[in-house]
């Protein structure tokens, strides 16, 4: 997979997803998740996000799920469980 400066996957149409893809994100809504569209997007090109909240004792299952099943739309970025540990 190419990927840009930030991480994003690049040059792929991710329009349509695959039953496990759309399996995952049904179960993550159904938990803690929700969609939503960036504010910065442009009236172009909607830019739409998956995020949910997790502790860091869900931590390895979030990652597991970031490094495989979401690995073609997930950026490079880790993840920030919260309340931050970091400052």
């Amino acid at each position: 997979m190419i990927r840009d400066k930030k991480g994003r996957p690049k040059g792929e149409d991710h329009t349509t997803l695959s039953k496990v893809i759309k399996d995952a994100i049904t179960g993550d809504l159904l938990g803690d998740g929700h969609l939503g569209v960036s504010s910065r997007a442009s009236r172009t090109y909607n830019k739409a996000y998956l995020a949910f909240t997790f502790s860091t004792a869900n931590l390895p299952l979030l990652l597991y799920l970031k490094n495989t099943i979401y690995v073609d739309l997930c950026t490079t970025t880790p993840p920030n469980p919260y309340p931050n540990p970091l400052p």
